[in-house]
């Protein structure tokens, strides 16, 4: 299968959604809102309307019918929050399709897949982006020369292992590969983000596809349905508008 086929399936007869960090590769079929934290990114222009934070963004509770991201997750340091965060502003019904890689088919299949447990104790930590727990990991268990292959030498890891240490320590955001995620493990993340969901809502896996997509299958499609009741909804924009007055 291929995002040409299941956006169609999924988003395309949705109404107002956002796309996360589509950079240089928009989703197919949809024309969504881009959110992304960069105006420019690797010296290339990004696809963005809105800068703004993954994990706190600026619209009302169950404002959108989707939202959607393609190897953005990867890069949070707190996926649950996310997750948290896109349930928040998305409808009963509504629609989270993320694509995700599986470490498994990329250069980080040497590195240990993120258990669901682990992410809970990131998420009652408030760990944020300025987060240094997995550069080690990070780079030691890349294939470098995969990931680096303009400079495959030991010198540049360690150059670039130098360059984050040394944005953590002056309390700087980084970006890397904060976890590795495999496509068999995920529906126990999606378990842990319903333990921690509001009461009355939770995210239900409606399609999971791995191998995906079909032209560059190193990685896996999950497809999650808001579930909340609809009174809840209600209650909630009353509540936005309230704050927005006040």
């Amino acid at each position: 299968m291929t995002n040409e086929e299941k956006t169609k399936q999924w988003l395309v007869e949705l109404g107002k959604g956002i796309e996360i960090g589509a950079w240089l590769n928009p989703l197919p079929n949809i024309e969504p809102i881009y959110v992304d934290l960069f105006e420019e990114f690797a010296g290339q222009k990004c696809n963005v309307d809105i800068l703004s934070e993954p994990t706190d963004l600026p619209f009302e509770n169950g404002q959108l019918d989707y939202v959607a991201s393609s190897h953005v997750i990867e890069h949070i340091a707190n996926p649950i929050r996310a997750l948290v965060e896109w349930t928040r502003i998305t409808r009963h019904n509504g629609i989270l399709y993320l694509v995700i890689p599986d470490r498994k088919f990329t250069w980080e299949r040497n590195r240990p897949v993120v258990q669901a447990d682990h992410l809970l104790d990131d998420y009652n930590r408030k760990t944020t982006q300025s987060d240094g727990t997995h550069i080690d990991e990070f780079l030691d268990t890349l294939v470098w020369e995969e990931f680096s292959p303009d400079d495959s030498s030991e010198a540049a890891r360690e150059a670039f292992r130098e360059r984050l240490h040394h944005a953590i320590e002056h309390d700087l955001d980084i970006n890397i590969h904060f976890h590795a995620f495999e496509s068999d493990t995920f529906s126990d993340i999606v378990d842990v983000v319903n333990r921690v969901l509001p009461e009355g809502e939770r995210l239900e896996l409606v399609d999971h596809s791995a191998r995906f997509p079909r032209e560059c299958p190193n990685g896996f499609l999950a497809v999650l349905q808001v579930h909340r009741p609809e009174k809840i909804d209600r209650w909630r924009k009353l509540l936005d508008r309230f704050r927005f007055w006040t």
